[in-house]
C-alpha cells in the first residue's frame, strides 16, 4: 500500500510491525531495539479551532458550516452559512481563507474574516472587520505540516482493538477492555462496503481512532448514530478519495490529502480536515475532537510544540527518524527474513479470503 501523503516520514506496511517480523529480524540477527511508545497529548492543533480546515479550495452552495471555516486556497460559496454557533476560530476569525474569496448570498453570523487575495461578497450578512491580505492569523504551510506529520504517527501506532468482518456485510470494532484510548485500522475498501457498524467492549467517552487505509475510503450508506458517546477521530492515513454518501458521521475526519465532491449526501457533526472540499455535505459544530492521551513512537530530536491560542491544546510533532543504509551483510542476512514474511503474509491473507468466502 503506497501512500499519497506529501510528508515525508515514511510508514513500513502492517505486516511488517507485527511479531513475525520481530522473530524474523531476531533470527537474522539484524532486529533494531524499537523506539519507545510515549503517552502523549494528541489533537488537531491549529484546525482543532475550526470546524472545517481545507489545505486546498473549498466550494459549496446552499449549505452550511456551523462553526469556524479556514481554507488555504480558494473558497467559492453560493447561499452558504459560516459560524452560527459562534465558534472562537482563531484570533476572533471565523473565516480564514489565504487565497481568492468569491461570496454570495450568504452569512458569516459571527466573527471577523481574512482573505489573503481577492475578495468578492455580495448580499452577504456580515456584522464583522474585513481584512483583505497583510499578516495571516497563522501559517497554513506549518499547519499542513503538524497534520500530516499527526496522521502518519497515528498510523504508527500498533492497534489496541481488534476488527471482526461477517459474512453480511458488517463490520464490529472490539475494544480491549482497556479504559484508555482504543486504536484500530481497517482497510478503506472494507469499510466502503459495509452496510453496518457495531462497536463492542467499549466505555462511552472514550477516545477512539480509526486508521483508515488506501487511496479511496469513507463511508456509504451506513449508520454511524453509535459513535455518539465517543471521541471519535477517523484517520484516513492514505486517502486522495474521500467518499461520504447517504451518512451521518459522528466524529472528526483527518484527511490531509483527500478531496471530497458530491451533492447534499448527509452532515458531518465534528471537525473536519482535508484538502479540497467540493461537496454540499452540511458540516455541524459538535462532536469536535477533543484533546487525547496517545502512546505515540519516540525519537530524537522533538520539535517545539504549537500550542493554539483559544484552545491552550498542545501537540508534539515526532521527529523523523534517521535512515542510515546498512552494510552489505546485514542485507545478506535481511533479504531472506523479509522474503519468508512475504510468503506467510501472502499465504494468511489466502486463508483468510478463504474462510470468507466460506462465510466462516
Amino acid at each position: 500500500m503506497t501512500s499519497t501523503s506529501t510528508c515525508t516520514r515514511s510508514r513500513l506496511p502492517r505486516w511488517l510491525k507485527g511479531p513475525a517480523c520481530a522473530v524474523a529480524l531476531a533470527a537474522a540477527g539484524v532486529l533494531a531495539v524499537p523506539a519507545s511508545a510515549q503517552a502523549a497529548a494528541v489533537n488537531l492543533g491549529v484546525a482543532g479551532n475550526f470546524n472545517v480546515f481545507a489545505l486546498g479550495n473549498f466550494t459549496s452552495m446552499y449549505s452550511d458550516t456551523e462553526g469556524a471555516v479556514a481554507v488555504q486556497g480558494n473558497a467559492t460559496l453560493t447561499g452558504y452559512s459560516v459560524n452560527l454557533h459562534n465558534q472562537a476560530g482563531y484570533a476572533g476569525q471565523s473565516l480564514v481563507v489565504g487565497g481568492n474569496l468569491s461570496f454570495s448570498s450568504g452569512s458569516i453570523d459571527h466573527g471577523n474574516a481574512y482573505v489573503g487575495g481577492s475578495a468578492s461578497m455580495s448580499n452577504l450578512g456580515f456584522g464583522g472587520t474585513l481584512q483583505r491580505g497583510g499578516t495571516a492569523p497563522f501559517s497554513f504551510a506549518d499547519a499542513a505540516q503538524q497534520l500530516n506529520t499527526l496522521s502518519m504517527d497515528l498510523a504508527s501506532v500498533t492497534a489496541s482493538g481488534t476488527v471482526n468482518m461477517n459474512p453480511w456485510g458488517g463490520v464490529s470494532f472490539v475494544g480491549d477492555g482497556g479504559a484508555g484510548t482504543q486504536v484500530f485500522e481497517i482497510d478503506g475498501a472494507d469499510l466502503l462496503s459495509r452496510n453496518s457498524i457495531s462497536l463492542l467492549n467499549l466505555s462511552q467517552g472514550q477516545t477512539l481512532i480509526f486508521n483508515i487505509y488506501g487511496e479511496q475510503a469513507g463511508f456509504r450508506n451506513v449508520g454511524l448514530d453509535g459513535f455518539r458517546g465517543y471521541n471519535v477521530l477517523f484517520n484516513f492515513v492514505d486517502a486522495t478519495d474521500l467518499v461520504l454518501k447517504g451518512v451521518g458521521v459522528f466524529g472528526s475526519i483527518l484527511a490531509p490529502n483527500a478531496s471530497i465532491s458530491g451533492g447534499w449526501d448527509g452532515q458531518i457533526n465534528g471537525n473536519v480536515v482535508v484538502k479540497n472540499w467540493n461537496s454540499n455535505i452540511q458540516i455541524n459544530n459538535n462532536h469536535l475532537f477533543a484533546t487525547a492521551e496517545v502512546a505515540l513512537p519516540q525519537s530524537d530530536p522533538t520539535p517545539e510544540p504549537t500550542t493554539g491560542p483559544d484552545t491552550g491544546s498542545t501537540y508534539e510533532p515526532i521527529g523523523t527518524p534517521s535512515h542510515d543504509v546498512p552494510e552489505p551483510g546485514t542485507l545478506a542476512l535481511l533479504l531472506p527474513a523479509l522474503g519468508l514474511l512475504g510468503f506467510h503474509a501472502r499465504r494468511r491473507d489466502a486463508v483468510r479470503k478463504a474462510r470468507c468466502a466460506e462465510g466462516q
